[in-house]
């Protein structure tokens, strides 16, 4: 019988260290499982933490970027509106310089005018005056011609009548 309590013993002791040994190594895979999925854990946190981060810095640089361009195009308008400013100085400057000139045309073209009336008026009476004038001279060329046909004392009595008119008036 001692061979077969030894069988009997050694196959008990053969399933028990099997059980054992698959026991124990379910236990080292399952620990090697835990090990893994933690470590996959660990691997995705860090990768979230990581990708977050990158997120962080790509949102941080964009604002950055942004910022960069708001600030120039700012300047830019700055600029711009600067150089509007001056151009609308320069064009006020020429208006009230062009309105100066234009009032002062206008007061020149009023003088003329006036002058011009003035001159009109002193042609006017200068034409008359020389159509009196000429009228005179018409009336004195006959009264030459009408003494020059009477005799001395005719002409005599006729200058002391007309000397004596002028003086009664």
């Amino acid at each position: 019988m001692s061979l077969s309590i030894a069988i009997i013993l050694a196959v008990i002791m053969l399933v028990v260290g099997l059980i054992l040994g698959y026991v124990v190594r379910k236990a080292v895979h399952e620990k090697q499982l835990a090990l893994a999925h933690s470590t996959a854990d660990s691997i995705i946190a860090d990768a979230k933490k990581e990708a977050e981060t990158q997120k962080k810095e790509a949102l941080l640089e964009a604002k950055d970027e942004n910022h960069r361009y708001r600030t120039e195009i700012e300047n830019e308008l700055k600029e711009r509106r600067s150089e509007v400013q001056r151009q609308e100085h320069r064009v006020l400057q020429r208006e009230e310089t062009l309105d100066r000139k234009d009032n002062t045309l206008d007061k020149k073209e009023r003088l003329l005018e006036k002058h011009e009336n003035t001159l009109t008026s002193r042609q006017q009476l200068i034409d008359e005056k020389q159509k009196k004038v000429s009228s005179l001279i018409e009336k004195q060329q006959t009264e030459l011609e009408r003494v020059a046909a009477l005799s001395q004392d005719e002409a005599r009595k006729i200058i002391i009548s007309q000397t004596k008119s002028d003086l009664a008036e």
